[in-house]
């Protein structure tokens, strides 16, 4: 089972209109959609706003995606466009023209100044398989003869995805006329080259009638309705009819039209244990027929959409799958914090409102009152008033013992400071102590912020001490004493208000215009931007001089991520805004991003 900081949600996901019409095919990329109308003209759309994207004109008999959209048109010739415009992209693909029936893609990761690395495979019209591996020498993915009726490439990375590193491996599975399986490709891939000693072809056991390469496994269905790569069937006699992938994230249709989504964390996490099973709307009484996932980077979101019989498609939001709750009652709060999805903020009385995504359950704050706050991405951690330490959402649970600081960064570590003052370290296994976050020099501290594999910590007297691993110099804090101190950015606020920034990583002449005379006497505890409060209580943020989109007012206390700011004015009510020109949140959380 899923340890404790992971929630299987049973609350149907969010779904999203699509436009109207007769679909055949549908393929979803990112927070796209793609389908096939009965005409065979192309149908492409943000799933979330159902704004139609340009298409180029034309039939088509097949649709996929991957950072591009391929389709055949009915002359039997592949053409490809940017999901987002419509744009065309001539070199999406490398296969000589031709006549083709079938086009699998995908795109790996890129080599700092290197060539683009896709592995993209296709179907002649007379079954042979074609591969494409731009980067390597030849003979690249070398197919064994066919002809085959279905194929699938892609790659798995034994390390960094954003480099090709030692021990990938790249391959394509094909299937013949007769439901036999076939998969060959390169092992050990090494900076662009190989060995003739690392091709392989292998045969795979079983008989399918379609077959998805997902990372280190081989997804299909086989002749007699089995989901290979569904980890979490709870009725075995259950068969399925379709089946589509996207890393972690698989779903299928059941003879019986329905959709079943999963998220296998323990591939992304390395943990033992269960899939997350996510359900989909249920459009009954239609019957889906066909499924298509794909995530996104962006916002950490998996897009699903499924054709009904009658042709029609649905799509929904898979991974949060989450309650959003109302925005908070208004006024009475004290400190405030933004995660990537959600906001807690702490009331005069003790009591912590939470809001926002709670797909790893960062909404659940246990009950009780409060003294001291800290949010990280997916989760958050807070002092009792008796000085005790909780943390839920994907944080481990912390030591037992009193407390004075707390500090919850972006990852599921958490730092605290005894009630002597001295830092302990933990994650979701336990204390840390064989990592040089573990090797906190001697209190006592009475302030503690902390980033990822660092911590940084201020003594009574304004010394500031940072320690951990180090990245690019983030640990040394230059000599003075500071008021206030960020490890997430490197910055800290001087005796004076000034703003002090280091690292290789970070300018501080983000900060320059400054006026001589605007001091600063607080900054927040994390985030993607060092923001902070002057002594006038105007909001400022590290490359938003002014707070990109703040309104006017004065402010007590700040905190941001990425894309968006909150603070806390003089009635103690919540404003936010945005940082960057994604829109503006000022007031009222926005659709997504509360």
């Amino acid at each position: 089972m899923p340890p404790d900081w992971i929630r299987v949600l049973k609350r149907p996901s969010p779904s999203f209109e699509a436009p109207p019409g007769v679909y055949t095919a549908i393929a979803v990329i990112g927070h796209y959609a793609c389908a096939l109308a009965d005409s065979g003209a192309a149908v492409c759309w943000e799933i979330t706003t159902g704004g139609q994207v340009d298409t180029p004109a034309g039939r088509y008999t097949f649709i996929t995606a991957d950072s591009s959209v391929c389709a055949i048109t009915e002359d039997e010739e592949i053409v490809c466009w940017a999901p987002t415009s419509g744009e065309l992209r001539e070199d999406a693909v490398g296969f000589l023209p031709g006549r083709y029936s079938a086009i699998s893609l995908h795109e790996g990761g890129r080599r700092e100044g290197g060539p683009r690395e896709v592995h993209n495979c296709a179907l002649t019209s007379a079954g042979e398989a074609l591969c494409e591996t731009p980067g390597l020498r030849e003979p690249g993915l070398a197919p064994p003869p066919g002809p085959f009726v279905a194929i699938s490439s892609g790659v798995r990375h034994v390390g960094p995805v954003d480099v090709l590193p030692p021990s990938t491996e790249i391959r394509a599975c094909a299937i013949t006329q007769e439901g036999r399986s076939v998969c060959w490709g390169l092992r050990d891939v090494v900076a662009g080259s190989f060995h003739e000693d690392d091709y392989f072809v292998e045969e795979v056991a079983g008989d399918y009638v379609a077959i998805r390469l997902d990372g280190p496994r081989l997804c299909g269905l086989t002749t007699d309705g089995q989901a290979t790569c569904l980890r979490h069937q709870p009725d075995p006699e259950v068969r399925y009819t379709a089946i589509s992938t996207s890393g972690a994230y698989h779903c299928a249709i059941t003879q019986a039209g329905k959709a079943v989504c999963e998220w296998d964390w323990t591939r992304e996490n390395g943990l033992e244990g269960e899939p997350v099973v996510m359900n989909p709307p249920d459009p009954a009484p239609e019957r889906y027929e066909a499924i298509s996932v794909g995530s996104t980077l962006r916002d950490r979101a998996v897009y699903a959409c499924a054709l009904t019989e009658t042709g029609r498609a649905v799509c929904w939001r898979t991974y949060e799958n989450y309650l959003k709750r109302p925005y908070p009652p208004a006024g009475g709060y004290v400190a405030l914090g933004l995660g990537a999805g959600h906001t807690c903020a702490l009331a005069e009385d003790g009591r912590l409102d939470c809001w926002g995504w709670n797909n790893f359950g960062q909404l659940e704050a246990p009950p009780g009152r409060y003294a001291a706050l800290s949010v990280s991405d997916f989760g958050a951690c807070a002092l009792t008033d008796a000085g005790e330490a909780v943390c839920w959402g994907e944080h481990g649970q912390p030591p037992p013992g009193k407390y004075i600081a707390i500090a919850a960064p972006f990852d599921s570590t958490a730092c605290a400071l005894t009630e002597a003052g001295e830092p302990v370290c933990w994650n979701r296994w336990g204390v840390i102590t064989d990592r040089p976050l573990a090797e906190a020099p001697p209190g006592p501290f009475v302030s503690i912020s902390a980033s990822w594999g660092h911590a940084c910590a201020l003594t009574a007297t304004g010394e500031a001490t940072c320690w951990g691993e180090y990245y690019g110099a983030e640990t040394y804090v230059p000599p003075g004493r500071y008021r206030a101190i960020n490890a997430g950015n490197s910055c800290a606020v001087s005796e004076v208000g000034d703003i002090v920034c280091w690292g290789e990583s970070n300018h501080a002449s983000d900060y320059a215009g400054t006026s001589p005379d605007r001091s600063f006497v607080t900054m927040e505890a994390g985030g993607y931007h060092a923001c902070a409060i002057d002594d006038a209580g105007r909001p400022v943020c590290r490359r938003t001089e002014e707070g990109f989109g703040a309104p006017p007012g004065r402010y007590a206390a700040i905190s941001s991520t990425q894309h968006r700011a909150c603070a806390l004015d003089e009635a103690r009510e919540i404003t936010c805004w945005s940082l960057t020109s994604y829109g503006d949140h000022r007031g009222v959380p926005s659709p997504g991003h509360p």
